[in-house]
């Protein structure tokens, strides 16, 4: 603290909040689980903490975290937000400012930047652990009306199955039949009879919804590899963000 008693922290918060600085707030959610030592061990100190931290949360959006990995996202998340919503002029030295090789690298590590990473406002959109619906057809040969499911599956668990088929690009028809694939094998996973051999799909307007989802989240982007021009398939692929988050969802970890 200063002389005043004033934090260097809340001074460099107030400092930014007279020049008009946006302030992005990151709380810890429950500092009475942080561990003793990392804690001011000052009553006043503690006091002092606890007027700043209410006048941090109030007037502005807050993100609570709980540990590192919560902290990496929510910053992650705020800055790409913030970054479109209210762009402002960086610094770059005079000597570096009329280089366009300079500013080209610049240019590519911000978009690299977007593109690793979720969404802006990814906590507005359907994901993760929410539920999806899927109604999936499974045509048998020899018969002549096809077996009808309704599956529900977490995004998570869809993205799981389907995204190994895109790490290479793959597609949009190896794509779709690996939505229905994986619909009909969480329908037999939930003890619906399932017929062996038969052919799993899923409507087109079905089908669209995953993929333009998918594109939302971030998770997946059309293919990128030149082909001949005989070649009228469409083609999606995983995003940066969405082979990371292939592998964390996926990768084996010790017990």
């Amino acid at each position: 603290m200063n002389d005043d008693g004033i934090s260097y922290t809340e001074m460099e918060f107030d400092y930014a909040f007279d020049k008009g600085i946006p302030v992005l707030a990151f709380v810890h959610n429950d500092p009475k689980m942080i561990i003793s030592g990392k804690t001011d061990q000052n009553d006043e100190a503690r006091s002092k903490l606890d007027v700043f931290r209410q006048k941090v949360c109030s007037g502005r959006h807050v993100k609570f975290w709980e540990n590192s990995e919560s902290l990496n996202s929510a910053v992650l998340q705020a800055l790409v937000t913030e970054v479109k919503r209210n762009p402002r002029e960086g610094w770059v030295r005079a000597s570096k400012a009329s280089d366009p090789e300079t500013l080209e690298k610049l240019r590519l590590e911000v978009e690299s930047l977007r593109k690793s990473g979720p969404p802006v406002d990814s906590d507005l959109l359907v994901g993760g652990k929410d539920l999806l619906k899927l109604t999936v057809k499974n045509s048998v040969w020899g018969r002549t009306n096809d077996e009808e499911y309704e599956v529900s599956l977490s995004w998570d668990d869809l993205f799981a199955a389907v995204g190994p088929a895109l790490m290479q690009e793959a597609t949009e028809h190896t794509f779709r039949s690996r939505v229905a694939t994986a619909a009909l094998s969480f329908a037999g996973k939930s003890g619906l009879a399932i017929t062996d051999g038969g052919i799993a799909s899923v409507s087109v307007d079905q089908f669209d919804m995953v993929k333009i989802q998918l594109l939302a989240l971030n998770l997946i982007e059309k293919g990128k590899i030149k082909r001949p021009p005989s070649d009228k398939s469409i083609y999606w692929a995983l995003t940066q963000h969405g082979d990371s988050y292939l592998m964390k969802l996926s990768a084996l970890r010790r017990k």
